[in-house]
């Protein structure tokens, strides 16, 4: 094998690691309350982040490992690419992987609620062994979940490799897993049936308002002085209009004052702030407030610019999706039955797919383009998760905020993320760059000699074509990746229906949110946030429904306990 080429893929592949681990500490600092902070809530949720990113930044090498198999000029193997180099390649990038999917769902489905319940258990009198036990007797519920779900891997009938729809060799391989492959691939596709739910909820309308927030003017949360001190002149009047139709009255305040002055009150508490954030601002620029204006304005410039890269790619990704999905559609010789694999190679002009192709031959610049793309889907998930906020329905749980999110907060995003990103994963490997994803730039020779056994292009070149489902398996290989999720789709169709179907409906929430930013504005998303900041900056950051809930009845049961004895 080329030692060159495993030196980089190791080398890239161990930078992006730690990449991953500074990029989720700076998300988890940049969002975290400093006021309340927990160091294990903090960890478990960095280590949870940087956990299902490293699985799906893995990819790139994979394809980059499996695509050196063959050579492109002969449309053959590689001298060096014997059965036995390439099952040890295989059975490595499997270890990986497995471990890393596994990692996952124990984030998903132990660590994390063990995290958030300890967390939740805190008290003046409780020890460490109280809350340990507490906080695992609280997880039996998602240990259960996490064992009914193996154990229904292992034993569900999938589907059968004598069926007509499955005669491809590549497709007979997805089948002839291990009982405990299947049992992984059954857990994630229940994780990815729920991340499905989050990625249409969540990225399709973040990827729609990432571009349009950058481009649009974005008003200053903070005044000048001299109106921040108008707007609180005016404020306090208005109040003290409201107070004088009461004064030496014994009339009760009607509904529409009382609420009137509720709103004025939380006016004032934020101008106030205001005022004091604009003057210490002016103390601090001095005789560089013109430096800070040039340096305002080439910002500005390069934000609009951002933005609309931003925009150009999100069309391009969906406009990806869209011709992936029609070809699926039209393609696949086993449509649902399978998950919508399609075993020939795409004829339609994917400009993702396409560009990821040529770009693999020059590793790691496929790296890179990938990684882009995972940061474009990942910042589009904070996006929506930021505007709409963690909630059940319309009951909102949390809201995300820079730098006065709680704890709790931060271990539900974590598995919001988590199950996204998984969600994401599938869509990049089958409808954003499926040729890319499952072969590379891996090509085989489509002409054998009279016996039918010898493959030899010399003077064919034009038959030296690119791998697809229905090439020979002993040329072709498939990437590790590409087979776990065609393994999920194939062995339960159910999760590759839910799986193809869902990006459709993501397109449609895309557009749908586009249309509605571009005639509401980007503004009246922010004023929210802006409308509740008097209540961060007093300190009284909301708790949470779920844990005050929690809390409440814990209370109760130990006041009966007391009073029993």
């Amino acid at each position: 094998m080329d030692r060159f080429l495993t030196a980089v893929t190791g080398t890239t592949y161990a930078v992006a690691l730690v990449g991953i681990i500074v990029f989720a500490t700076g998300i988890v600092k940049y969002y975290q309350a400093p006021r309340d902070r927990d160091a294990l809530c903090t960890l478990v949720t960095i280590l949870a982040l940087s956990s299902v990113l490293a699985t799906v930044l893995l990819f790139p090498v994979d394809v980059a490992l499996v695509s050196n198999t063959t050579d492109n000029s002969t449309g053959l193997k590689k001298a060096w690419a014997t059965d036995e180099k390439i099952g040890q390649i295989l059975f490595a990038l499997k270890v990986v992987y497995y471990s890393l999917y596994s990692l996952d769902v124990g984030f998903v489905l132990l660590f994390i609620p063990f995290t958030y319940f300890f967390y939740e258990e805190w008290d003046a009198d409780s020890t460490t062994g109280e809350r340990v036990k507490n906080a695992l007797k609280y997880s039996v519920f998602f240990v259960f979940t996490a064992a009914v779900l193996f154990l229904i891997g292992f034993f569900v009938p999938i589907a059968k490799a004598d069926k007509a729809h499955l005669d491809l060799d590549y497709l007979k391989t997805l089948l002839a897993g291990t009982h405990s492959e299947k049992a992984l691939a059954f857990t994630i596709g229940i994780l990815l049936t729920i991340g499905s739910a989050l990625f249409i909820s969540y990225t399709a309308p973040g990827l729609a308002l990432l571009p349009l927030s950058l481009i649009s003017p974005s008003s200053s949360p903070l005044l000048t002085t001299s109106r921040a001190d108008q707007a609180l002149a005016h404020n306090r009047e208005r109040q003290r209009a409201i107070e004088v139709k009461y004064a030496g009255s014994h009339a009760q305040m009607n509904s529409k004052d009382r609420r009137a002055l509720e709103a004025l009150h939380r006016e004032e508490r934020t101008l106030v702030r205001h005022s004091r954030l604009a003057e210490e601002a002016g103390r601090k620029s001095g005789p560089l407030r013109w430096v800070r204006r040039v340096f305002g304005k080439v910002g500005r410039v390069g934000r609009v610019g951002l933005g609309l890269v931003v925009g150009a790619v999100s069309v391009v990704t969906v406009a990806s999706m869209i011709i992936s999905g029609i070809e699926k559609l039209t393609g696949s010789i086993c449509g649902r039955r399978c998950g919508f694999i399609l075993e020939r190679t795409p004829k339609l002009f994917n400009l993702v797919d396409r560009g990821l192709v040529m770009s693999s031959r020059i590793f790691p610049l496929d790296y890179i383009i990938t990684t882009l793309l995972v940061l474009l889907f990942f910042m589009a998930t904070m996006m929506g998760i930021l505007y709409i906020g963690i909630r059940v329905l319309w009951v909102n749980l949390f809201r995300v905020r820079p730098g006065s999110t709680q704890p709790q907060g931060l271990l539900l995003l974590a598995s919001l993320l988590t199950l996204t990103v998984l969600a994401i994963n599938y869509s990049l490997v089958t409808v954003v760059a499926p040729q890319y994803a499952h072969f590379g730039h891996q090509k085989f020779c489509n002409h054998t000699l009279g016996n039918g056994f010898i493959r030899d292009c010399t003077d064919y070149p034009d038959l030296i074509v690119p791998c697809d489902a229905s090439a020979p398996t002993n040329i072709c290989t498939p990437t590790v990746m590409s087979s776990f999720v065609d393994r999920v789709g194939l062995n339960y169709p159910f999760f590759g229906q839910v799986g193809f179907w869902s990006q459709w409906i993501f397109v449609g929430v895309w557009v749908l949110s586009g249309l509605w930013i571009l005639v509401r504005g980007v503004r009246w998303v922010r004023e929210e946030d802006e409308n509740s900041d008097d209540e961060v900056e007093d300190g009284d950051e909301e708790e949470s429904l779920l844990g005050s809930w929690r809390r409440r009845v814990s209370s109760t049961v130990r006041d009966l306990r007391s009073r029993d004895a």
